[in-house]
């Protein structure tokens, strides 16, 4: 028996993976729902503060940031899709990042907010796309925010 072709890779299935990683970010939704968006084998996720490797690492990451930060929203500035082959896409994007702290130390600020840039290796796996690659740039201050304020890690 012929397998049947794996349909290409379009733009529209790229854009909707970022809307649904944003949705599971926004609400903390439970891990599984991250896992979703990630590939089964090879994952790799490129932190300012540290590299994190495969589903394991990672679900453990997710849990404990997803535990420190509180209130996220993250939305997109700008997006940039390019499908590299039938199955393989590069993706590059700003997001504007507001969260506060669960539990602030007293002399942290509550409430952060953050522009970043992340770069994005998506592939299509199991019949649909997921993040093989995920580079985060070092965040900045929002520029509405204090023009002298240090750059932060989103270390959790």
């Amino acid at each position: 028996m012929l397998s049947q072709p794996c349909p290409e890779l379009t733009e529209e299935e790229v854009h909707c993976l970022v809307q649904q990683w944003l949705h599971t970010w926004n609400e903390h939704l439970d891990s599984e729902h991250a896992l979703e968006h990630i590939t089964t084998k090879g994952f790799t996720l490129h932190l300012p503060e540290r590299v994190v490797r495969g589903r394991e690492e990672f679900l453990s990451w997710y849990q404990e940031r997803t535990r420190h930060y509180a209130r996220e929203r993250i939305s997109v500035l700008d997006l940039q899709i390019r499908c590299l082959s039938p199955v393989h896409a590069a993706v590059t994007f700003t997001l504007d990042w507001k969260a506060e702290l669960a539990t602030p130390a007293e002399d942290e600020e509550p409430t952060l907010h953050l522009q970043m840039q992340q770069e994005w290796s998506v592939v299509r796996e199991l019949g649909a796309p997921r993040v093989r690659f995920c580079s985060v740039m070092r965040p900045v201050a929002n520029p509405n925010q204090d023009p002298g304020a240090e750059p932060l890690a989103l270390a959790a």
